[in-house]
């Protein structure tokens, strides 16, 4: 059996988070391509993320930039710094899921 593409393990990992504010569109993460899954860390990524964006928009941030707000992954979050470049969050809304995933080849992955 091959190993899971850090990418899907993201997918699933991050495909039951709701939106946690209304004033976030999306969110944006790029997976760290050296990291090697380990299904035991899903929940507690999942957590993490959601924990860093409701501490990051209870800041005073522009969501309405075109670029969006990249979040500067502290220490507090180790699983987020181990599977994670980097995390965007937008005040658009687009189609896709809520958290969605960019591979790096370009475009973007989610449920």
């Amino acid at each position: 059996m091959s190993q899971r593409t850090i990418e899907a393990f993201l997918v699933d990992a991050f495909a039951t988070i709701e939106a946690t504010s209304t004033a976030v569109g999306r969110v944006l993460v790029g997976p760290n391509d050296d990291a090697t899954s380990d299904e035991s860390d899903r929940a507690g990524l999942a957590d993490e993320l959601v924990r860093c964006i409701r501490e990051e928009t209870a800041k005073s941030i522009n969501l309405n930039s075109q670029l969006g707000h990249e979040i500067q992954l502290s220490d507090s979050y180790p699983l987020l710094k181990k599977y994670l470049r980097g995390v965007t969050i937008y005040g658009d809304v687009r189609n896709e899921s809520w958290v969605q995933v960019k591979p790096s080849g370009g475009g973007f992955l989610g449920h």
